[in-house]
C-alpha cells in the first residue's frame, strides 16, 4: 500500500489528521477538475457537480446508506454550525452532552453558533463504557455529540449503544467520524444516528 501514497522520507504519524495524498491524486485532480475548466468548450459546472455525486455515492457505500442523505461541507465546524442553526430544537441554546476529550473546535462551534449549554463528561471517566454515557444522558439533554474515535487517546465510543440510549430518552445524536471514517466499520442503516459529520 505504501507505494500508493506520497510519503516523505522516514515516518509520518499524522494520518488521523492530515493523511498523505495518493500518488494518483494529482492526475485525477487535473483530469476531473482542471482540464474541463481549461480546455472544455462549455462551462465546467456539470463535470464538477458529477464529482460531488461520485463522492456522496462513495460515502453511501462506505457507510451503508443512501447517497442523497449526504451533504458535503467545507469542514466539520461548518457542517456542525449549519446543522445546529437549521434544526428547530437546536437553534436556541440547546443542552448538548459531549466529552471533555472531544476535539476542541467542536465545542467552540457549539458555543459560538447557538450558544449551546454544554454538559461535559469528565475526561477522567471511561468514555468506552456505555454506563458512563447512560449516567449523563437524560431527557433534559437536546443533543449528544459522540466521537466514534478520539484523536488524543485512541479510545472508541460504544456508538450503537449510545445512540440507542439517546433515542430512548428523546435525545438527538450526532456522530463525529473524523478519526474513524474508512478505518472502522460503521453501518448507518443499522445504527441510525440523527446526524453524522466527518472529514476526508
Amino acid at each position: 500500500m505504501k507505494q500508493n501514497f506520497c510519503l516523505p522520507q522516514g515516518s509520518y504519524l499524522l494520518n488521523h489528521s492530515v493523511g498523505r495524498p495518493l500518488v494518483s491524486m494529482q492526475e485525477a485532480f487535473s483530469t476531473g477538475f482542471m482540464e474541463p475548466w481549461q480546455y472544455g468548450g462549455t462551462e465546467p459546472w456539470q463535470n464538477w457537480l458529477y464529482s460531488v455525486d461520485s463522492f456522496t455515492k462513495a460515502l453511501a457505500k462506505l457507510f451503508g446508506t443512501k447517497a442523497e442523505l449526504f451533504c458535503p461541507q467545507v469542514n466539520l465546524s461548518s457542517a456542525l454550525t449549519k446543522l445546529l442553526m437549521s434544526h428547530p430544537r437546536l437553534a436556541n441554546r440547546p443542552k448538548v452532552l459531549m466529552s471533555e476529550i472531544d476535539f476542541p473546535s467542536m465545542g467552540f462551534a457549539l458555543e459560538q453558533s447557538v450558544n449551546a449549554d454544554i454538559q461535559f463528561i469528565d475526561k477522567t471517566l471511561d468514555i468506552t463504557d456505555i454506563d458512563v454515557w447512560r449516567s449523563h444522558i437524560n431527557s433534559d439533554i437536546d443533543l449528544v455529540f459522540i466521537s466514534h474515535a478520539y484523536s488524543n487517546t485512541g479510545q472508541v465510543s460504544p456508538i450503537a449503544d449510545v445512540v440507542k440510549h439517546a433515542k430512548a430518552n428523546d435525545v438527538l445524536s450526532i456522530i463525529d467520524v473524523a478519526q474513524s471514517a474508512g478505518v472502522m466499520p460503521l453501518n448507518l442503516s443499522e445504527i441510525e444516528p440523527n446526524f453524522l459529520i466527518g472529514s476526508s
